[in-house]
């Protein structure tokens, strides 16, 4: 097993035992050749109705949000009752095969993953970490982040939105950059927490991904889904 993979499972692992209910896998599929955008998919089976799902998401990195055409589902149904999540990720990704091969896409490597979620954290507990990679003469660069969730309630019909607070300080602790990443004014449903779950960054782009887990609450039970904030970083 690759260190890679290793760390893909444990962080399945993790979740699973947090939750008994729907837990999706999560999939870096990766950014495109020229960094323009990244792709990701998730799959797994409904609690309780057993209804297997898949889906795939292709991310515009400049404007942070869904690229119509290149999204793609298979939605849980009476028709995927038992299939796996995983079987149906391999045919909608194979049915769709021609769309990721012309992007070139190239899954971010551990050089490449900033920052990967261990432990639940607090909203709002601040997360600092340090780039090597992209340390210029000398200077090393570190990254201060906190998740500000916003909840009306917590249950299935109650409303829910967040930002990411970002700062990039050098060595010194000079500031450097300061932004506010996502749309605090888009409201989810039903969604009980946000974590930050990861971060990776693109090879040449300077572009800062953080992929986000979504606890929610549903008639069913507790599940747990992923979504992505993109950053271009000063």
């Amino acid at each position: 097993m690759t260190k890679r993979t290793l760390i893909a499972f444990i962080l399945v692992c993790t979740a699973c035992i947090a939750f008994a209910g729907d837990v999706a896998a999560y999939v870096d599929l990766g950014f495109s050749q020229d960094g323009s955008t990244y792709v990701f998919a998730q799959y797994g089976i409904t609690d309780k109705a057993y209804e297997g799902y898949a889906e795939i998401y292709t991310i515009d990195i400049e404007k942070n949000d869904y690229v119509d055409s290149g999204v793609f589902k298979t939605l849980p149904s009476n028709k995927t009752v038992g299939e796996s999540g995983s079987n149906l990720y391999q045919k909608l990704f194979e049915k769709n095969i021609s769309y990721f091969t012309q992007m070139k896409l190239k899954p971010a490597t551990l050089q490449n993953t900033l920052y990967i979620k261990r432990e639940a954290k607090e909203a709002g507990s601040e997360i600092v970490f340090k780039d090597f990679e992209r340390a210029s003469n000398g200077n090393l660069i570190s990254y201060s982040i906190r998740l500000i969730p916003w909840y009306e309630g917590k249950n299935p019909k109650s409303k829910s939105s967040f930002f990411i607070s970002l700062e990039k300080k050098d060595e010194n602790g000079k500031l450097l950059y300061k932004k506010v990443i996502g749309n605090p004014e888009i409201k989810r449903s039903g969604v009980s927490e946000y974590l930050i779950d990861r971060i990776i960054c693109d090879e040449g782009t300077n572009t800062l991904l953080f992929v986000i887990q979504k606890n929610m609450i549903t008639e069913n039970g507790t599940s747990v889904r992923y979504m992505v904030e993109a950053q271009k970083i000063k």
